[in-house]
C-alpha cells in the first residue's frame, strides 16, 4: 500500500524540478546598471568609489564679456558757480519772500566797510592834495587873523607862520581822522562815510549835511545813530593837539575852542559834499 504512495510522491517531485528548470531558462538575465555620473560645465566625471548616489546641484556662473577698451564715465564733479546748478522743479506754490526791513527816509544804504577799509579810507584822505590843501589854506586865514603886537608884520613872517599853523592844522586832522575814521567807527560799528541824502531841495540838503556831524549810519542796518565816532575823535584830537600847539594856545578853553571849530568845519565840508559828491 505504501510503494503506490511514494511512487506518486516521487514523480510529484521530479515534475516539480523540471518545471522550475523550465521557467529559470526562460527568464532574461538582469544586466548591471551603469554608473551615475554628474555633469559639470560640458564634461562628465564618474563618483569617486565608495560614494553614494547623491545628486550634487553646482551653482550655475554666467560668464559676461566685458570690452576694457570702454573709456571710464567722467567723475561728476560739483559746480562752482549757481548759474551752472540745474533747477530742480518745485511742485506747488513758491513760499513768499520776507519783507525787507523798513529803512529811515533820506538815508541812501551802501554795504558796510571792514576795519582795514575803515584804516585805508583814513590813510588815503590824508594823502591827498585835498589835505595837504586844507592845511595850508587853515594855516593862512588863521595867521592872517592873529593881531600879535610883539612881531613884525612882514611878508616873510606872514608865511612862515602861516606854515607853522599849516602843519599843526595838518597834525590836527591826521589825528581826528585817525580816531573818527578808524578807531572809534571800527569799535561803535559805525560808517565813517558821507552818505547823500537824495533829497531835492536846498534847505533840506543843507538841513541833512549839517546834522550829519550828529547823526551817522550804522554798519549793521541802514538807520540813524548818534555820531559817537566822529564827536569822540574830535574831542581826543582836540586834547591831544596840546602837545604841539604853542603854550598860550593851550588849555580848557583853547581845546574846547578847537573841538567847535572841528564841528563847524565838517559841517561847512558836508555841505559841499552833499552837492557835489559824497557816497
Amino acid at each position: 500500500m505504501s510503494s503506490p504512495i511514494r511512487r506518486y510522491v516521487g514523480r510529484s517531485l521530479l515534475a516539480t524540478l523540471v518545471i522550475t528548470s523550465l521557467l529559470s531558462l526562460t527568464v532574461p538575465a538582469a544586466t548591471p546598471l551603469p554608473p551615475r555620473t554628474e555633469k559639470i560645465g560640458a564634461r562628465e566625471s564618474a563618483p569617486e568609489p565608495g560614494s553614494t548616489n547623491i545628486e550634487v546641484k553646482l551653482p550655475q556662473v554666467l560668464y559676461v564679456a566685458v570690452d576694457l577698451s570702454m573709456a571710464a564715465p567722467e567723475p561728476v564733479t560739483r559746480p562752482r558757480r549757481v548759474s551752472e546748478v540745474t533747477p530742480v522743479p518745485t511742485t506747488g506754490s513758491p513760499k513768499p519772500l520776507p519783507m525787507p526791513a523798513p529803512q529811515d527816509p533820506g538815508v541812501i544804504s551802501t554795504a558796510p566797510m571792514t576795519v582795514g577799509e575803515k584804516f585805508g579810507l583814513w590813510f588815503h584822505s590824508r594823502a591827498s592834495f585835498g589835505a595837504f590843501g586844507a592845511a595850508i589854506a587853515s594855516g593862512m586865514w588863521k595867521e592872517l587873523q592873529d593881531n600879535d603886537d610883539f612881531k613884525k608884520d612882514t611878508v616873510g613872517n606872514y608865511f612862515a607862520d602861516s606854515m607853522t599853523r599849516a602843519a599843526r592844522s595838518y597834525a590836527f586832522g591826521t589825528t581826528s581822522g585817525f580816531f573818527e575814521k578808524g578807531v572809534f567807527a571800527s569799535l561803535f560799528r559805525q560808517d565813517p562815510r558821507y552818505h547823500r541824502s537824495g533829497k531835492t531841495g536846498f534847505g533840506g540838503k543843507v538841513g541833512y549835511a549839517v546834522t550829519r556831524v550828529f547823526v551817522t549810519q550804522g554798519d549793521r542796518c541802514a538807520c540813524h545813530q548818534f555820531n559817537a565816532s566822529f564827536l569822540l575823535g574830535g574831542a581826543a584830537a582836540s586834547g591831544i593837539a596840546n602837545l604841539w600847539e604853542r603854550s598860550e594856545r593851550t588849555g580848557p578853553m583853547h581845546t574846547v575852542s578847537r573841538f567847535y571849530n572841528h564841528i563847524a568845519i565838517t559841517a561847512l565840508f558836508n555841505i559841499v559834499k552833499e552837492f557835489v559828491g559824497g557816497q
